[in-house]
């Protein structure tokens, strides 16, 4: 996972990632994990999301369908802990 991050981190233009990451303390149901996912992509802005999947139930949509395909080349979604290094 670290060198996903990097190597995409690398191909990027210096300071012009946005990184999310919540941390453990915050809990989103599946309508607001899915405003987030619509804010970045209207926003254009290249990003790097770790998302908690604990966040939804299992019958929940995680994020809105064809998220990923959708903001391909422009942001990356890592599903689980965020690397600290």
């Amino acid at each position: 996972m670290q060198k996903d991050c990097l190597a995409w981190l690398e191909s990027s233009e210096p300071k012009s990632v946005l990184y999310i990451c919540f941390g453990t303390s915050c809990w989103f149901s599946a309508a607001q994990l899915n405003e987030i996912a619509k804010g970045l992509e209207a926003s254009g802005q290249d990003f790097i999301w770790f998302v908690r999947e604990v966040n939804v139930g299992k019958e929940e949509e995680l994020l809105p369908k064809a998220f990923e395909e959708w903001v391909k080349g422009k942001g990356l979604i890592i599903r689980g802990w965020a690397p600290q290094v």
